[in-house]
């Protein structure tokens, strides 16, 4: 997954979607961001848990 945080807002999206890569810079429309990186979860019942986090964009 990848993630931005633009506006003090964090936006995440999967790397692929409907067969397209999602770029960093779609995901925050093309604007400024403050962080920008990808992640890893794991779900466990109703408790979703980031595993990796780091700034690879």
């Amino acid at each position: 997954m990848i993630y931005v945080v633009a506006g003090g807002t964090l936006f995440v999206a999967p790397r692929i979607a409907g067969g397209e890569e999602i770029t960093h810079a779609a995901l925050a429309n093309g604007g400024p961001v403050q962080a920008a990186g990808e992640l890893e979860v794991v779900q466990c019942g109703e408790d979703t848990t980031v595993i990796h986090l780091d700034n690879r964009s």
